[in-house]
């Protein structure tokens, strides 16, 4: 069997520190503006809107908050 010396050319690349800085920097924003986004969407709420038939063609409506 012949070995292809391919392990002796194999290298890890290390990121550099700021490469690691500015990777992280752009995945805490998105992070942060994924969540105000979720937090808006979870405040906006929907109303609730109720009605009773009072007679045939009428409808009296309220509003629960």
């Amino acid at each position: 069997m012949t070995s292809t010396g391919l392990r002796d050319e194999v290298r890890e690349v290390q990121p550099q520190p700021a490469e690691l800085d500015a990777i992280l920097a752009r995945e805490v924003a998105r992070i942060v503006l994924e969540a105000e986004h979720a937090s808006e969407i979870a405040h906006q709420g929907t109303a609730h809107w109720w009605y009773r038939v009072l007679a045939p063609g009428v409808r009296c409506y309220t509003y629960q908050e």
